[in-house]
């Protein structure tokens, strides 16, 4: 499962669950986002806003839950973990939207789950030059969809980010350097 499979990372994590072999389900926010996750390669969407997450989880993994997670915002999404994931399924964390979240340990604990924050910039060098080795792969062989939503010079960049935080564009936002 990606959650916000419709922002830039959870775009390319659907794409790389994919070429993988993975079924992913993904959260999104409304009819276009689904189609743009869907255009990745999403097997399932759940709106968040409209829908019960646990329950569609539940409803389309035959009441297991999923094997994988990839989770944007831990803070938000971390009391939904029951609902969401079998025993011994993987967490694996790159955001949260405040620097401490409340989380169902005891569940957690029970059920054997595997969370796995990490800091994108903190990767050890022998993963990152995984990372580098098959995304180069993906690249050359031009197995990857890119989405740009918008672009903008670079004297741009707090709209760039403001644009970002807003989440109102679909697709990456590119800022031309040169």
């Amino acid at each position: 499962m990606v959650v916000g499979g419709a922002g830039s990372v959870g775009h390319y994590a659907i794409q790389f669950a994919k070429l993988r072999g993975a079924r992913v389900i993904t959260t999104i926010s409304g009819p276009q986002k689904a189609a743009h996750a869907c255009k990745a390669g999403a097997d399932e969407v759940i709106n968040y806003r409209t829908e019960n997450v646990g329950e569609r989880v539940k409803e389309l993994t035959d009441g297991l839950g999923v094997d994988a997670l990839i989770e944007l915002d831990l803070t938000t999404n971390g009391k939904e973990l029951p609902n969401i994931l079998r025993p011994h399924a993987t967490a694996v964390i790159y955001g949260m939207s405040a620097s401490e979240a409340t989380l169902p340990t005891l569940w957690l604990m029970r059920n054997s789950i595997a969370l796995k924050l990490f800091l994108v910039y903190d990767l050890t060098p022998g993963d990152r030059d995984a990372c580098l080795t098959e995304f180069s792969v993906v690249l050359r062989d031009n197995r990857l969809i890119h989405a740009v939503g918008r672009r903008l010079p670079l004297s741009d960049i707090a709209t760039a980010h403001e644009l970002s935080e807003r989440g109102e564009i679909i697709g990456n936002i590119v800022l031309d350097v040169g």
